[in-house]
């Protein structure tokens, strides 16, 4: 319902507004509107934060029963140990020598010898009556006879029967028996993707476009090296294509570059950094992964290097 040029009023449900067309009014409607919008985000995002409290609270509660379950293990652990009895050391035996008591010895009665009278001789010199010395008896000591032992002759045994020797070949194929193949990586990347063979050569293209960056293939992937620090493999497992590099994964996002820390392992201790190639956006990280590591090993880019197309060059190695 028009009252005036600049009055309106607009009957809603029985209740009568009235409207003004003046600059003031109109200022003062935009503000109301704008006034109720913030009003309404203000109770939107309230509630989506009292949401999120309640989800963290509940997760720090769950930590906490677990970290107390965790202390009552332990505590139940150290407990069992506590009470189980101490081992107790065993005096050793002393051991006594045998003491040998002496034997005895038998000696042997000496007989008195009875002296016989000496005659006298008539004869112009004077008899002289000489003494005879009576010898001491020596007392005999009779030796235990020696008891030999009977040694029991042992029977030669039987000669066993000589196997017939096994071949070189017999023994190879008993050793790999139940074992499965290793197909080595020039063949895995023959045998792979066009994608896989385009992304195997972009990436080692690169890596070798910077001086003092050396290649060699071996049956389990290719190596790439600066004087004799390893800055790179690239290996092949199922339809990926696996890079690793002399970087720390800890300074990348993980939802850019999805990087995994791999330096636990012995055979990339000094590659830790490793990130799989299925994709072209895959493709494009992994070439800024491989600018960074030049830039981290202070080398330059060779000039006029020009592509080389290294799965042709994989046919002469396998």
């Amino acid at each position: 319902m028009l009252l005036s040029e600049n009055i309106v009023v607009i009957n809603l449900f029985g209740l009568e507004l009235t409207f003004e067309y003046g600059v003031f009014s109109m200022i003062f409607y935009a503000a109301a509107a704008l006034f109720l919008i913030c009003f309404i985000w203000f109770i939107i995002v309230a509630a989506k934060a009292s949401k999120y409290a309640k989800k963290r609270k509940k997760c720090l509660n769950r930590k906490k029963k677990l970290l107390k379950a965790l202390e009552e293990a332990e505590a139940n652990l150290k407990a069992k140990e506590a009470e189980k009895p101490a081992p107790v050391a065993q005096e050793p035996k002393k051991v006594e020598p045998i003491r040998e008591e002496p034997k005895p010895v038998e000696t042997v009665k000496a007989e008195p010898v009875k002296e016989e009278p000496v005659k006298e001789v008539a004869a112009a010199v004077a008899p002289v009556s000489e003494p005879v010395e009576v010898e001491e008896p020596v007392p005999v000591s009779k030796e235990p006879k020696k008891v030999v032992p009977v040694v029991p002759v042992k029977k030669a045994p039987a000669p066993k029967k000589a196997e017939p020797e096994e071949s070189l070949d017999e023994r190879f194929a008993r050793l790999n028996e139940n074992k499965n193949p290793v197909v080595p990586f020039p063949t895995k990347i023959l045998e792979s993707d066009d994608d896989i063979k385009n992304y195997y050569n972009t990436v080692k293209n690169k890596l070798l476009s910077y001086d003092g960056i050396e290649s060699r293939v071996s049956k389990k992937c290719d190596t790439f090296k600066k004087g004799s620090l390893t800055v790179a493999k690239i290996t092949v497992v199922g339809k990926t294509l696996k890079l690793f590099l002399n970087l720390r994964a800890e300074g990348y996002e993980t939802r850019i570059y999805h990087q995994e820390n791999v330096g636990d392992k012995k055979a990339y201790e000094d590659v830790p950094m490793m990130v799989k190639i299925k994709s072209d956006r895959a493709l494009r990280n992994a070439l800024e992964l491989v600018n960074d590591l030049a830039i981290a090993h202070g080398t330059e880019k060779v000039i006029g290097y020009s592509d080389v197309n290294f799965v042709k060059e994989l046919k002469k190695i396998k």
